[in-house]
């Protein structure tokens, strides 16, 4: 399997470069897991795929819940700072 290459540019604003990468990533695998799955025809692999696909769902949910929270966080600490900026404007 080749080697994932990637170097976070740590511009973080709003976002993540990494998290995004990740998610690139793990929708590519399920992708994957859910045309393998189709052509089964195994009740214990189609079964053993099927919790695959349920544990790379349940990661990307996860990731998009962290991306959620950064976008949120960041937009806080913007109203923070355009609110002091205001007041010392």
């Amino acid at each position: 399997m080749d080697e994932i290459q990637f170097t976070c540019d740590h511009s973080c604003k709003n976002t993540c470069a990494t998290l995004h990468e990740a998610l690139t990533h793990e929708n590519a695998i399920l992708q994957i897991y859910k045309n393998v799955v189709d052509e089964c025809n195994m009740l214990d692999i189609k079964n053993y795929i099927n919790e695959r696909i349920a544990g790379k769902r349940k990661v990307i949910f996860s990731l998009l819940q962290m991306l959620d929270e950064m976008k949120v966080k960041s937009q806080v600490i913007d109203e923070i700072a355009g609110s002091y900026e205001k007041i010392s404007g």
